[in-house]
């Protein structure tokens, strides 16, 4: 479905609170790197503006997990799991670079109204109910680092991040709290698919995700629910 990205926002008659913005272009291949970049910029960029001036001051922004470097150009991880404080933001592809952009806009807006508070949520790879049990190339999955998160659970962290009463922008990761590669350890997927790379467990489960959630976990109350292995015969991997 297109629509003009040109919009306003008219209050009149409406008892808006606040906007949960998931609008643009999710995934990169669905117009050119430029339009791309410029369309969800410019998206996240009018909501901000529309809000200031509108008194908004509770927002929700859709931010990416290949703000970690993945899939589109994989490097080595500075450690893992991935947590907001692992590394610095490493966008490879004009898709990341513009959700990067739009969590420094995010920075400043919050600068400028220290009553605004934005959450800006590090989807994961988003996976629906009927696309279980999933199945990808080892390949994909590793540039992925093996992660998903269902979208009912991608549903209910942005309503967490909503719902709360912070000040200020705050960085959420959200994925799964399993990896993808069936009854494999993940510390065996680590020594396999990311050798030299330094692992410290974030939980005490052997197949945890490479996507550490704990920040959400803590300060928004918010729990993955779902995983693909509630559709999986035996768990099996999910590999083509």
């Amino acid at each position: 479905m297109e629509v003009d990205l040109k919009y306003k926002l008219d209050p009149r008659g409406t008892n808006q609170i606040g906007i949960v913005h998931l609008a643009a272009l999710p995934t990169p291949g669905q117009a050119v790197n430029s339009v791309m970049f410029q369309t969800n910029v410019m998206c996240t960029y009018n909501i901000l503006e529309a809000s200031r001036k509108l008194g908004f001051t509770n927002l929700t922004l859709a931010s990416s997990v290949t703000l970690a470097g993945l899939p589109f150009e994989p490097r080595p991880m500075d450690k893992l799991p991935v947590s907001e404080d692992s590394q610095p933001p490493y966008p490879s592809h004009s898709y990341s670079l513009s959700k990067l952009m739009g969590e420094v806009m995010a920075d400043q807006y919050c600068r400028w109204n220290p009553e605004l508070k934005v959450c800006s949520m590090r989807i994961s790879w988003v996976k629906e109910e009927v696309e279980y049990p999933l199945v990808e190339t080892m390949e994909v999955w590793r540039k992925e680092l093996f992660g998903y998160i269902d979208s009912r659970d991608a549903a209910h962290g942005m309503l967490c991040a909503y719902e709360s009463q912070r000040k200020g922008h705050d960085v959420y990761y959200i994925a799964g709290d399993d990896h993808s590669l069936g009854t494999t350890p993940t510390a065996e997927i680590i020594k396999t698919h990311y050798p030299g790379v330094p692992y410290t467990p974030a939980s005490k489960n052997r197949f945890e995700g490479l996507v550490d959630c704990s920040k959400a976990k803590k300060e928004l109350g918010w729990n993955p629910k779902h995983t693909w292995r509630t559709y999986a015969v035996n768990g099996d991997a999910l590999l083509e």
